[in-house]
């Protein structure tokens, strides 16, 4: 077992010597236990600004109409505005606003739209909801509107104090969005985790001027990937939530980021092994005090860009709504708004190690003196390979399917003199099994003078015995070291 140890350790220098699992930055705030954790919270931004006021003013007939609201708050030309309730409620536009006047004019401050309908001056006047760019009312994000959409929200300049560059362009810079629309709001006018319409978790990455390797709703479970994230984007978007002013809209989230071994490193300490043995989006939202006499429905998002402290780590990502209990004393309450959501964060690898089984066996030629006489002996090994392989392209090791592109692979024989048998060749293959072929170089012995059959003593033909690697053809099943561990492991137990 130590002449193999020596052996890997000669094959594999690079793999067991100097090996950086990770790469921590002081300002990520990465605890001595190897885990960072980074929060986004706090009250959102709110899309468009919040109006919760009365008309003030009756409209009596259609047409374009000169209001006097009670509160200007929020009100701009352009925007969209919801007026009155059941039959009477309709969307308006605002055209103008005219600022009030101090006296002794004293002109209250006033906006114009267009109505189609007749008013009330009681009727409530609130703000509609506004879409986000590339977002749809489902919840739904184009991947086109991608870029767009976090340089008009987290990435918008300027950024707060402190905060790491939103450099899209970085080719280590991934964005995570979160988008979750709520359907209609509980009896009370507040937003009910019962009543999520859609929640979706996106991933992008930019290199360049080109958007790659983006994923949505649909497979994002099988492409929980990131590639040596340096900083995450990470941006949510809530749509048509129920904004109580009195009880402040507040969401967290949390992205526990660990710091994770490598895979090809995994598969080495396994390989050392197999040589030397050795809650639920359905809760129901807390109780919270009677809300104020309105609420909102609005859209709201927030986020901030992290910097990663392991860029070869695991990443979990939980996101909560934070709500009141009733006092006293009131205490705060977070029920999750999504499952937790599960990345890897790994760049691809320029090489791993396997276990090479043979489907046929080696032979080694061996002399003896029997009776004064040079007599062949062959003998038969069935040699099992620890293997060193190299990609190029790198490859995804932590993902689930491997580059169909052949890649070289040489390793040693895992018998007793591992260095008197040595594998070159090829393989390709799933990331489960590969085929290979290649040359198994078998140290034999070799007579100078002597033949089989010649008369010989045994001091004779040590004196004209020498070793040399002949190269014998193989084929067999390249098994990545965490199967071949696996069943080794279940074979022991």
């Amino acid at each position: 077992m130590r002449s193999l140890a020596f052996a890997l350790a000669l094959l594999f220098p690079v793999m067991l010597i100097g090996q950086t699992v990770s790469s921590a930055n002081p300002a990520t705030n990465v605890s001595g236990a190897g885990q960072q954790i980074a929060t986004v919270e706090g009250l959102p931004n709110v899309n468009p600004p919040i109006v919760n006021t009365v008309l003030n003013t009756a409209v009596t007939a259609p047409g374009s109409a000169t209001i006097t609201p009670s509160s200007m708050n929020g009100i701009a030309p352009g925007i969209q505005l919801i007026v009155g309730s059941g039959v009477s409620q309709e969307v308006i536009t605002v055209s103008s606003t005219v600022s009030s006047t101090p006296p002794p004019a004293n002109t209250p401050a006033r906006f114009e739209a267009t109505f189609a309908k007749t008013h009330l001056a009681t009727d409530v006047l609130v703000a509609r909801p506004s879409g986000l760019t590339g977002i749809d009312s489902s919840g739904n994000l184009s991947f086109d509107a991608a870029e767009q959409l976090l340089d008009n929200t987290v990435c918008r300049a300027p950024l707060s104090p402190g905060s790491p560059d939103c450099n899209l362009d970085a080719a280590d810079t991934y964005a995570i969005i979160h988008v979750l629309a709520w359907g209609p709001p509980a009896k009370d006018g507040t937003n009910d985790i019962k009543s999520i319409k859609s929640t979706n978790w996106y991933v992008y990455r930019k290199h360049g001027n080109a958007w790659i390797g983006h994923w949505g709703q649909a497979d994002f479970s099988g492409n929980n990937r990131l590639y040596g994230a340096g900083t995450i984007v990470f941006l949510y978007v809530e749509l048509n939530a129920s904004v109580d002013t009195c009880d402040p809209y507040h969401v967290r989230y949390q992205l526990t980021i660990s710091k994770r071994v490598p895979t090809n490193i995994q598969a080495v300490q396994q390989l050392a092994q197999i040589i030397v043995p050795s809650d639920g989006g359905a809760a129901k939202r807390a109780a919270i005090p009677a809300p104020c006499p309105a609420i909102v429905p609005t859209n709201v998002w927030g986020g901030r860009v992290i910097k990663v402290g392991y860029k070869t780590s695991d990443i979990k990502i939980d996101s909560y709504q934070v709500t009141q209990t009733v006092g006293p004393p009131p205490t705060s309450v977070s029920t999750s708004l999504s499952s937790s959501v599960p990345l890897i964060n790994e760049k691809k690898q320029w090489w791993d190690v396997s276990v090479a089984v043979p489907v046929k066996s080696v032979n080694d030629l061996q002399y003896t003196s029997s009776n004064d006489t040079v007599v062949p002996t062959k003998i038969t090994k069935q040699n099992v390979f620890a293997v060193a392989d190299f990609y190029l392209p790198p490859i995804d090791l932590a993902g689930t399917t491997y580059s169909m592109i052949p890649h070289p692979i040489i390793g040693v024989s895992m018998a007793s003199q591992p260095l008197h048998s040595i594998l070159v060749g090829g393989a390709i293959g799933l990331h489960f099994a590969e085929i290979y072929v290649g040359s198994d170089f078998v140290k034999q012995q070799t007579l100078s003078g002597l033949s089989s059959g010649s008369a010989a003593t045994a001091q004779q033909l040590s004196r004209a015995t020498s070793n040399k690697f002949k190269a014998q053809f193989v084929v067999g099943i390249n098994l990545p070291v965490k199967a071949a561990y696996s069943a080794l492991t279940k074979t022991k137990q």
